[in-house]
């Protein structure tokens, strides 16, 4: 298996603000903070790559005065950008929201950051951003990604060869897809059609905070349909309905879930329906934050047995190259 690989933002604002709360803050109208937003493997060098322009996100700021720090000061800390959204403009090809900030004449800023901007979390100067609530079994396509707090910025700063602000993204669901095949043609007619996959018994509604999911609850079970309701296999690996997005968690029972999950796979032999099931766990013992997954389901027609291949693949967006943004 792999771990997915991370997706880095690199940030640089467009956005102005000389008052923030009940302190004045100086701000260098030389130097706005824009926006450069890139992809890459932070495990190796930089790789630039064009970060999707259907995606949106908010960002946010606090401010300290000279001569403190985050990890010392952050309850002294006041907000500079509070919410703004920053999506993508064709029309100028750049990254922007609707106000311009700059940066401040005299201390630094720490930045957070998540996507899709239209998600409902919170965000505090204690525990970062938090989400309460959220059902994957209502948002099965929806990717969210929170960014590694950018602690003590400053214009002048740089990192990994980029000015501005490098803001790394990470996916926090883990992301669910399945896939069959037959071991080889036989030959002699014989067929697969897989009609349905389902796990069941997995926990669908949970919180998010200070870097895990917690009281997760709602068990529900999960199917992947083909387009049309069936799939006829072949030694080609096919989908089986679209990926989801699953959260985070152990495969095994506790105090309120007393069965531990199941892949169920109903599917037709020979014009014979049939169903088997398989318990998740003997595959793996939990599915991780930022992991995609794939179950392979394989059919072997001449013995009629199943067995599984799975992997976890980089999860990172590869399409496109370098830009620069808000400038």
């Amino acid at each position: 298996m792999r771990i997915a690989k991370d997706i880095l933002l690199a940030c640089l604002c467009s956005l102005l603000v000389s008052c923030v709360g009940k302190e004045s803050v100086s701000t260098s109208m030389k130097s706005t903070i824009s926006y450069n937003v890139v992809a890459g493997n932070l495990k190796t060098a930089v790789t630039k790559a064009e970060f999707d322009k259907a995606l949106s996100f908010k960002s946010f700021a606090y401010f300290l005065d000279d001569g403190m720090s985050w990890d010392t000061n952050k309850n002294a800390a006041i907000p500079y950008i509070d919410g703004l959204s920053v999506s993508y403009d064709g029309n100028s090809e750049s990254w922007h929201g609707d106000n311009t900030y700059y940066w401040p004449g005299k201390g630094s800023l720490t930045f957070f950051a998540f996507s899709p901007a239209t998600l409902n979390a919170t965000i505090d100067q204690t525990s970062g951003i938090g989400i309460k609530g959220w059902d994957v079994s209502a948002n099965p396509a929806t990717d969210i990604m929170i960014a590694d707090v950018v602690k003590d910025k400053t214009a002048e700063d740089t990192a990994y060869g980029l000015n501005g602000v490098p803001t790394i993204f990470r996916h926090k669901l883990a992301k669910m897809t399945f896939k069959a095949n037959i071991n080889s043609d036989p030959g002699d007619g014989s067929y697969v059609d897989v009609e349905s996959i389902t796990m069941t018994d997995v926990y669908t509604v949970g919180d998010y905070a200070e870097g895990t999911w917690q009281n997760l609850s709602s068990l529900k079970d999960i199917t992947f349909v083909p387009d049309g309701g069936s799939s006829r296999l072949t030694a080609t690996a096919t989908g089986i309905g679209e990926p989801a997005m699953i959260l985070p968690q152990t495969l095994y029972t506790d105090s309120y879930r007393t069965s531990a999950p199941m892949i169920v796979v109903k599917y037709i032999i020979n014009g014979t329906e049939t169903e088997k099931s398989f318990r998740i766990n003997t595959l793996a013992d939990q599915w991780l934050i930022n992991q995609n997954i794939t179950y392979t389901i394989i059919f072997s027609l001449k013995e009629e047995y199943i067995t599984f291949d799975t992997s976890v693949e980089d999860w990172t967006y590869t399409d496109g190259s370098s830009i620069n943004i808000g400038q």
